[in-house]
């Protein structure tokens, strides 16, 4: 990594130390949907007593702005007859890997499970959706009832990327403005929770490789936040020297 690119991780830092309000030491991991198939690793598999704060991964910007589950199967209809569900049950239960993660916060009542909307594959809606505000407004009306239904307590925007787009094809859609759109999107979720029974959080996986990240206000972005993940394996690649 370069001088130039350290100094400029450092800047972040200090931003995102700055502007997030201080709170004890926060263990986040990441679930990912499809972790149920060839992985055949269930949410119930991780050790909830250690994490502070489980992000599931992902929920699917769509192109009117509202927010929607991605696998509907692995995360709302499937049963896992060893853990609790029947394929015999009637009605409206919660079931999928949403369905299991509900049980298990209730076991760990110190750990907090929410959902990361977006990631490398579902990033491309992003630009278009915070670029107005009725996008920006459709969104965090829909992803708060999400939290609703899903008995979620927290929100994780991954957008990869603001500004610069994605790293996979096909491009991700972006516009020089997408910053200043981010942080009135995320201004707009933060409105919305206050329509919330409880307080809920708000976090944003944020990019660490300097190509990404010099794009960021970060000091504008950090507050509206409760914390923010920064993407460590972007340290390192093939720009490192």
């Amino acid at each position: 990594m370069t001088m130039i690119a350290k100094s400029a991780l450092a800047a972040l830092v200090v931003a995102m130390t700055s502007s997030v309000e201080a709170a004890k030491l926060k263990n986040v991991v990441y679930y990912i949907e499809w972790a149920i198939y060839q992985r055949k690793f269930g949410i119930f598999d991780l050790d909830w007593d250690k994490i502070t704060h489980i992000n599931y991964a992902f929920g699917k910007p769509n192109p009117d702005g509202t927010v929607g589950v991605y696998d509907g199967w692995a995360a709302v209809q499937n049963r896992f007859p060893g853990h609790g569900d029947s394929w015999n049950d009637q009605g409206n239960n919660l079931y999928g890997n949403f369905g299991q993660g509900f049980k298990q916060k209730q076991k760990a009542r110190g750990t907090k499970f929410g959902l990361s909307i977006g990631g490398g594959t579902l990033s491309d809606k992003f630009s278009s959706i915070a670029s107005t505000e009725t996008g920006r407004r459709t969104f965090a009306k829909s992803s708060v009832k999400l939290m609703l239904d899903l008995g979620l307590d927290f929100l994780d925007i991954d957008w990869e990327y603001p500004v610069q787009g994605g790293n996979d094809s096909p491009p991700v859609p972006h516009h020089p403005d997408d910053i200043k759109n981010y942080v009135l999107l995320l201004s707009a979720i933060r409105d919305e929770f206050k329509t919330l029974p409880w307080k809920a959080e708000l976090s944003v996986a944020s990019p660490a490789g300097p190509d990404n990240y010099r794009h960021w206000d970060f000091t504008a972005i950090c507050g509206q936040l409760d914390f923010i993940n920064i993407m460590t394996y972007d340290l390192a690649g093939s720009w490192s020297k």
